[in-house]
């Protein structure tokens, strides 16, 4: 009894420095940070999928895909802030075949630190969403994103592709008044891309592909970019943009100079976009649209890629995607279970490089129902067929997909 005394004796002892204490800490961080607010965002996922190859009769169904990605935002004061994202999802296998484990696979989506200038103008620093084109900055995420999946060649294609997912360096971003028009800027210094010279089907990498989110540059160079947005009604329904960045892709020794082993130090690469988005509530429709479409064209110089030890080969690396996208909710019929429905199409292309050791051209056809169950919360069924190009022969199918998706933000 004399034990149990002692232990509910300091027990007590400790509930009670808890209580006296956490006030008096609270009080000195409000005097110390009195600005200082936290929030915490995100969202969490899940998804199904079911294809089948027409030619090959191969089935596939499976879950996919599960996930939560929790967002930390601070404001410090007046001027400064932070924002940062962590995805927490199931492992899956490599898109080349071969397991790269199991379990839990954590990553750093972005981290940056924010100095609100003025009205006009914050200054950004650390990794942030690609400002090339609109839709990995603003419709990537499952709740923004009408379709399930992501469009053919735009935003981030697991590493490799026209455009980056996110970027490191600075960001110059912010919005112009111009009448009862509206402008709005982004302008990046940040690492870049790098080139791959030779081909390595084990990693999934090919010779000419770029290699995006580098944490550590490979030359003295720095990719200059930025995205330019204009929204002429007064409503602000309607934003055209266009997106460029220019960067040099090859290894660099840091001496400025070509050597042997550092022929590739002055190759450049150059990104073109455009995008276009539309928003309006129809009333002969009962309901509202939204149109979106985006164009993004990238070109490398020449370059002589290792097919092997001893060969080499070369092609014209230019490559070019786009999509066009329509989605239509009857939010203005008296029926509130139809309200929340929302049916989207979307058909993109992508040209690859003819030459090339990887890809071929690819046109895709997809149709999305969506169910809103709450402004934050959507199930999404979606067909998808993606049609392969070849140089020669004729088109063929690739497999037909039927997914299920289930997002929530909080």
């Amino acid at each position: 009894m004399r034990t149990l005394k002692q232990n509910l004796t300091a027990l007590c002892f400790i509930i009670l420095c808890i209580a006296v204490g956490i006030p008096k800490a609270k009080a000195q961080d409000e005097t110390k940070m009195p600005g200082l607010k936290f929030l915490l965002s995100g969202d969490a996922y899940m998804g199904l999928k079911y294809q089948k190859n027409s030619i090959t009769g191969a089935q596939q169904f499976t879950f996919t895909n599960m996930g939560v990605n929790p967002v930390f935002l601070w404001k410090l004061n007046e001027k400064m802030i932070f924002e940062g994202e962590v995805e927490f999802q199931n492992r899956n296998p490599h898109p080349t075949g071969y397991a790269v484990g199991e379990g839990l696979e954590v990553e750093l989506e972005y981290c940056n630190f924010g100095y609100i200038i003025n009205d006009y103008m914050i200054l950004r620093a650390g990794t942030f969403f690609s400002t090339m084109g609109i839709f990995e900055d603003w419709h990537h995420q499952r709740i923004t994103n009408k379709m399930v999946s992501r469009p053919l060649g735009i935003g981030a294609q697991s590493g490799l592709g026209i455009e980056s997912g996110t970027d490191l360096g600075f960001n110059l971003r912010g919005a112009i008044p111009c009448g009862s028009a509206k402008m709005n800027y982004s302008i990046d210094i940040t690492s870049g891309p790098r080139l791959l010279f030779e081909e390595n089907a084990e990693e999934g990498s090919h010779a000419g592909q770029l290699q995006w989110e580098g944490i550590t540059d490979n030359n003295m160079n720095k990719a200059i970019g930025g995205r330019i947005g204009f929204l002429p009604l007064s409503n602000s329904s309607l934003e055209i943009g266009v997106s460029g960045q220019t960067s040099k892709v090859g290894d660099d020794d840091g001496t400025g100079k070509s050597t042997a082993f550092n022929k590739y130090n002055n190759i450049g690469a150059t990104y073109f976009g455009a995008d276009l988005c539309y928003n309006k509530d129809i009333e002969a429709i009962k309901g509202s649209i939204v149109f979106r479409s985006q164009y993004a064209g990238r070109n490398v110089d020449k370059v002589d890629y290792a097919l092997t030890d001893t060969t080499t080969y070369t092609f014209d690396n230019k490559v070019s995607a786009w999509f066009a996208q329509l989605s239509y909710r009857p939010t203005q019929v008296s029926n509130k279970v139809l309200r929340r429905f929302e049916l989207a199409g979307r058909y993109g292309a992508l040209d690859n490089p003819k030459g090339a050791k990887w890809g071929v051209d690819k046109t895709q056809l997809a149709i999305a129902l969506d169910y809103w169950i709450a402004w934050n919360a959507v199930i999404k069924v979606s067909y998808e067929q993606d049609v392969n190009h070849p140089d020669v022969g004729s088109s063929t199918n690739a497999p037909t997909r039927y997914l299920l998706s289930m997002a929530m933000g909080f």
